[in-house]
């Protein structure tokens, strides 16, 4: 607004300075005119013509140049408007007293008459008076001096008070035109602002803003548009700001008072808070409040201005947002980033000296389940789940840490972690009603501490999942608490795990072979050998097979490895098969390359490349591969004899009950494990398993061949109850491929 009217008063000034060169260009043309008639009429000589006439014209027309350069140079600068008009009043003076001496008196009224308009246009009504004074007195004082001889009131003083008179007259009617255009130039500026005024008002209105100032001097709030009157409370007007938060929710009235006091000390110069006020409905509406301080030029704060705006649907759509993010959208539980966003709270806040426990309960063999019965009843099964989990948990926080897995978190020591597992093991031993139909699933729980063993959420949650691992593994357990030894076997796996991948390039693998010993007719025999992969790794050095052998199971790696096998094994065949024409060479075969689309084709594929014959290869297989999937592997074990390959169960009676199977399984040898053998004596209960395997064994016109055999106490053992075929250190370790043919040479039949 103040730069508005100081624009508005220097257009003002420069028009005033105008009138002013106006008045002064035809004052000084008239006195031309005059100095000219008096020429005529007075009838002057040479000497007085130079005299009174060119010197007075010389000096006028002098004038009215230096008038004009001035102006030119100025450039119409209101700043130097003081200057200008005093030069011009001087210099008029003194052309007057010169040429004009009988009629000063005059001059000075029309000077001072002049100047009190010239400083009214430049706003200045103090010097106005000033010269105006100035101007009577010195009028005055010439008048009763009778100052000069040729004073007096003739036509020079009359024509002089004439043209006073009338450039008065036209200086006034100027003024008042100026006056006019100026008081029109301040009505179009006042509607203007009132136009600005009611468009941000309607904008304000239209933004939903409720828009505040509050001066500190007078302590009061005043509301620009206080017809927002979405809450009575926001509009409390009073110096206190626990007045303005009234009616604001409770968790959040705090923190606006103490970001109000900031403002207010000059802390903070802006700020910007959401805040929960009922409306006049008394729904919880979600506002923002925006406020700035305005300082002086001591850096007191003098003012707040602010604005409360509505958000309600906004906040609605982020909480929506923030919902999704950090739950589940099945159950509603929150999620796992959820879980890491509670676990940096807790610890930002307890700073070490809280516990906290993590149950990772994870819901055994869920996939299966869900291929079975479908999506649509697993879903349902999760939900009732987790309904269950919630209801009888009320002392741990619930998460659902993946689509199958929850999380337990319990605030206190580890020793109430095992009470907590076993309550979840038995809510687990009730079925599960899912439309209509009884189901029941089981879990496990893998358990870590903090700060016992785990110092951050993320290993927390790692460390619960290996104790959750090694519970798979170890059948007999439902529950685990995390042990940094888990850690370590975790470790060495990973670690085993990147270097078997480095020796499959490298071939670092190698086969070796053991023989299998005919023993049933009082000699002993050779059989055959079994095909035993060995890994010698530059880095771990020798690596047991029953180390890498699972793990390459877990990772898929045993695919590539058992192609390894087939391809070495195969091309060895055909050196033994040059000795001896009927060896066989037993090859053992994995659960999942046996599970594999692709496993018929490619032992074809590599047993034909190799030019080997299928009857002189017995394929090994676990009871795990066919107990899983019996009539899959039914089928290629089937297919596999029929194209003349013989088929041996190995490690028999270790962990399943395949005897209702073997009746049924294309087979062509049982392998006893050596477990059986290390503990074979005439009274314990292995040596009549044995003899009772074996004797089922002919009965189903089915070889038998027991492994581990290292003493001749065992070998007479087995020989006393008709085992056939044998294989153990007793007859020799495995052997390389040339010292394999080196034995072979020596006991071929």
């Amino acid at each position: 607004m103040r730069m508005k009217r100081n624009l508005v008063d220097s257009q003002l000034q420069s028009e005033g300075i105008n009138i002013i060169f106006q008045i002064l260009l035809v004052n000084g043309l008239l006195a031309l005119a005059a100095a000219s008639a008096y020429f005529v009429v007075a009838g002057l000589n040479r000497v007085d013509r130079f005299r009174i006439f060119a010197v007075p014209f010389i000096i006028i027309l002098a004038l009215i140049i230096v008038l004009m350069a001035i102006k030119y140079v100025l450039k119409e600068n209101g700043a130097k408007a003081w200057y200008l008009t005093a030069l011009a009043f001087a210099s008029y003076i003194g052309f007057s007293i010169f040429y004009f001496s009988f009629d000063v008196a005059g001059s000075m009224i029309l000077m001072t008459l002049i100047y009190m308009i010239a400083t009214q246009i430049m706003m200045d009504f103090r010097i106005t008076l000033a010269f105006a004074i100035t101007g009577i007195v010195l009028s005055g004082c010439l008048a009763y001096f009778n100052y000069g001889d040729t004073f007096s009131i003739g036509p020079g003083y009359i024509m002089a008070i004439v043209q006073a008179i009338a450039l008065g007259g036209y200086a006034t009617y100027r003024y008042i035109q100026l006056l006019k255009n100026y008081q029109a130039r301040m009505n179009a500026q006042l509607d203007q602002l009132v136009e600005n005024e009611e468009r941000n008002s309607m904008l304000q209105l239209a933004s939903r803003e409720l828009m505040w100032d509050y001066n500190v001097k007078t302590g009061k709030r005043n509301f620009i548009n206080p017809q927002l009157r979405a809450s009575k409370e926001l509009l409390a007007e009073s110096s206190d700001p626990k007045d303005w938060v009234r009616g604001m929710h409770p968790e959040d009235a705090p923190l606006l008072i103490e970001q109000f006091n900031l403002a207010l000390s000059g802390e903070v110069d802006y700020f910007e808070k959401e805040f929960r006020q009922r409306n006049a409905l008394g729904e919880e509406i979600w506002n923002l409040a925006r406020v700035v301080s305005l300082k002086n030029e001591q850096g007191d704060v003098i003012k707040l201005a602010g604005a409360y705006i509505e958000i309600h649907d906004k906040k609605m759509k982020e909480l929506q947002i923030e919902h999704l993010a950090y739950n589940e959208e099945l159950t509603g539980l929150p999620n796992r980033s959820a879980f890491m966003r509670d676990m940096d709270i807790f610890l930002h806040d307890s700073k070490g000296e809280s516990e906290a426990v993590l149950l990772y309960v994870d819901l055994q063999n869920f996939k299966a389940f869900n291929s079975s019965f479908g999506h649509l009843i697993g879903d349902k099964l999760i939900v009732e789940v987790a309904n269950r989990l919630a209801k009888n948990t009320e002392n741990s926080k619930l998460y659902q840490l993946t689509s199958m897995d929850f999380g337990l978190l319990q605030f206190g020591s580890v020793d109430k972690a095992a009470a907590l597992a076993e309550c979840v093991i038995e809510l687990f031993e009730k079925p599960f009603k899912i439309e209509g139909r009884e189901m029941f699933i089981s879990a496990l729980i893998g358990i870590s501490a903090y700060p016992s063993s785990a110092l951050d959420a993320e290993s927390l949650l790692r460390n619960a999942d290996t104790a959750l691992y090694q519970c798979r593994k170890n059948n007999m357990m439902q529950y685990l608490i995390y042990t940094t030894e888990m850690t370590d076997s975790v470790n060495y796996k990973l670690n085993l795990n990147t270097h078997m991948r480095q020796a499959l390039e490298q071939n670092e693998f190698f086969m070796v072979y053991q023989p299998l010993m005919y023993v049933d007719k009082g000699e002993s025999k050779l059989y055959g050998f079994e095909a035993l992969i060995r890994w010698n790794s530059p880095q771990l050095g020798f690596v047991r097979p029953d180390h890498f052998i699972p793990l390459a199971e877990e990772s898929g790696l045993i695919m590539s490895i058992g192609q390894f096998v087939l391809k070495e094994s195969c091309n060895f065949l055909k050196q033994m098969v040059a000795v001896q024409p009927d060896i066989i060479l037993s090859i053992n075969l994995s659960a999942k390359q046996i599970a594999l689309d692709m496993f018929l084709p490619e032992l074809l594929g590599i047993v034909e490349e190799a030019n080997a014959d299928p009857r002189n290869l017995s394929l090994e297989i676990t009871e795990t591969s066919f107990i899983e999937s019996f009539e899959s592997v039914q089928f290629k074990l089937n297919y596999l004899r029929e194209k003349g390959f013989k088929v041996a169960l190995d490690d028999f009676g270790t962990g399943y009950s395949s005897l209702n199977y073997l009746g049924q399984l294309s087979i062509d040898t049982l392998k006893i494990d050596k477990s059986f053998t290390a503990k074979i004596d005439d009274k314990g209960s292995d040596y009549f398993l044995i003899k009772s395997i074996i004797a089922l064994a002919k009965d189903l016109k089915i070889n038998f061949i027991a492994e581990g055999v290292e003493t001749e106490i065992q070998l007479n053992k087995l020989k006393t109850i008709g085992c056939p075929i044998v294989q153990g250190y007793y007859f020799s370790r495995p052997l390389e491929g040339p010292m394999a043919i080196a034995y072979l040479k020596k006991h071929q039949k």
